[in-house]
């Protein structure tokens, strides 16, 4: 029986997909597969393929292709080579919403290409299943709370689940998480992006953050607050250096908790399609609810984000409103929406003093109720009095 590894050459031109077959010639450990996309088929895998590794020369068609990869659930789909001209950004989210992991253009040399393929089976093998989650919060409005909301659910996932959790704030103008940690950055994360070919595993830690509870960090530098955005051409590359950043940190942090700014760019929208879950904070009036429902819209619609990994969260809670948890969720069509008490004095006490909620009051309802929403969004069980007991008796 053959060990070889079974990879898959997919497009629509003969002449590029050949090319491509060619010059993995030289790597004899490789079985190749060529699938031609003709006669009106799109798909890049034939019903119930998964090789090794899928390596798709775009086309014009390369949405549509692309788009057949996400139909699969995402442990049905392959790692992912890209070959070709990446057109617009939409063709770019899509690749990297399908789990591409690198990018090639044409004509491909085997220089390169054997290599690159090599790594990405030799990053499948050794990678271990830790249970990897990317947890993203978002502002349905401004100033709803999904920087403390964020910080805070980093820091109980690291401080009270022993969970290896990196947090990334992704707002290039403010990057307000640091100030809920007290942690001065000293590099920044989107310098980070701009050299990420030569990063790895160790180099990587360069741009990272210490808390002293162990939680680590990635941002913008407080000292370096810039407004500038990046040109057309630098923001493809960036879309590109988050996945792969994402990718190279949880490596150790199989956590990762992210914080994207209310007004999205290509960075922050790539790190959305990305996500296992996306967070949506809101208050409890209609503004907020309304531009919540806009929020969600943008994200199934433009974005391609599928409603079972949005959720939501009713920041501030209080029982004296006019509007119900019933009448957000009527409003966001989801069968679930979380909440989060109106704890004001705690809430306050912790961003001035740029403590987490755990230190500030581990018993307030406010921690509680964020202990709550990490067990239910990470799958984790919560521990209860008999149970602690149950185990004491059993030890």
């Amino acid at each position: 029986m053959s060990n070889r590894q079974q990879i898959v050459v997919s497009g629509r031109n003969p002449e590029v997909v050949e090319q491509i077959i060619s010059c993995l010639s030289g790597a004899s450990e490789l079985q190749v597969v060529k699938r031609l996309l003709i006669n009106g088929h799109r798909d890049p895998l034939e019903a119930g393929q998964k090789p090794a590794a899928l390596i798709l020369a775009l086309s014009e068609h390369a949405e549509e292709e692309l788009d057949c990869l996400l139909q699969r659930a995402s442990e049905e789909r392959p790692p992912l080579l890209i070959v070709g001209e990446i057109a617009n950004q939409s063709v770019m989210r899509l690749a990297m919403q399908a789990g591409s992991r690198d990018f090639l253009n044409e004509p491909v040399s085997a220089a390169l290409l054997i290599p690159a393929i090599r790594n990405i089976l030799a990053e499948t093998e050794s990678t271990p299943d830790r249970n990897k989650s990317t947890t993203t919060f978002i502002n349905a409005k401004g100033g709803s709370g999904s920087s403390l909301l964020a910080a805070n659910y980093a820091d109980i996932l690291q401080r009270r689940f022993g969970r290896d959790c990196l947090l990334m704030d992704l707002d290039r103008q403010f990057a307000a998480l640091p100030h809920y940690l007290d942690i001065s950055p000293a590099a920044s994360l989107f310098d980070a992006l701009q050299v990420i070919p030569e990063l790895d595993e160790m180099a990587v830690e360069g741009f990272i953050a210490k808390h002293k509870t162990g939680l680590s960090l990635m941002s913008h530098k407080h000292l370096a607050m810039s407004a500038e955005l990046p040109d057309e051409n630098a923001e493809l590359d960036e879309c590109e250096g988050i996945l792969k950043l994402i990718d190279l940190v949880q490596l150790k942090y199989p956590h990762l908790v992210i914080e994207v700014p209310q007004y999205l760019d290509s960075v922050s929208a790539t790190a959305l399609q990305s996500s296992d879950t996306v967070v949506m904070v809101l208050q409890q009036n209609i503004p907020s609810i309304r531009d919540a429902a806009r929020l969600k819209t943008m994200l199934t619609r433009e974005l391609d984000i599928p409603s079972s990994r949005i959720q939501a969260v009713l920041n501030r809670r209080s029982s004296n409103s006019n509007t119900e948890l019933e009448d957000v969720k009527l409003a966001l069509d989801l069968e679930k929406v979380y909440s989060i008490s109106n704890d004001f004095k705690t809430a306050s006490l912790a961003t001035d003093m740029g403590l987490p909620l755990f230190e500030v009051s581990e018993k307030s309802p406010l921690t509680a109720n964020l202990v709550d929403l990490v067990c239910a969004l990470e799958g984790i069980e919560k521990p209860t009095p008999s149970n602690v007991f149950t185990r004491l008796l059993r030890s």
